[in-house]
């Protein structure tokens, strides 16, 4: 219709009939499946999601300014987490995995804090061993 109005034409009635056979109703029929896969396909990932132990995060918590996304974590603390909430910022698959290389670099030092921690708890029962062994002695 566009295309005759450009032009200063009337459209006639056998060329409005075709436009809106062959255009106006699959627009509308496509705009109206658009929607309905919109759902489904939600429908679908958000059951996927949970099937795998996955919890959606709050919309305040992550992804705040991105309305249209939505974050999954396994555990709900890391939707607070602002290490986390740092690194996140579009949405972005690539951010998964570094948060994910952020989380193991997290575990690693927490590992070795609990190693550091046992070895000096070692060294201090061995001391103290070594003193009282002195005192019998002495």
């Amino acid at each position: 219709m566009a295309f005759f109005a450009i032009q200063g034409k009337e459209a006639s009635q056998r060329q409005k009939r075709f436009v809106t056979r062959y255009f106006f109703i699959p627009m509308g029929g496509a705009f109206v499946l658009v929607f309905i896969g919109h759902f489904a396909i939600n429908g679908y990932y958000r059951h996927q999601m949970v099937a795998n132990g996955y919890q959606r995060c709050p919309d305040t918590a992550l992804l705040f300014a991105r309305v249209t996304y939505s974050a999954w974590v396994k555990d709900p603390m890391l939707c607070h987490d602002s290490d986390v909430r740092r690194i996140v910022r579009r949405g972005h698959w690539d951010e998964s995995f570094q948060v994910e290389r952020m989380l193991e670099q997290r575990i690693q030092r927490e590992e070795a804090r609990v190693q550091r921690q046992q070895r000096e708890a070692e060294r201090q029962e061995a001391r103290r061993l070594s003193e009282a062994a002195a005192d019998k002695q002495g």
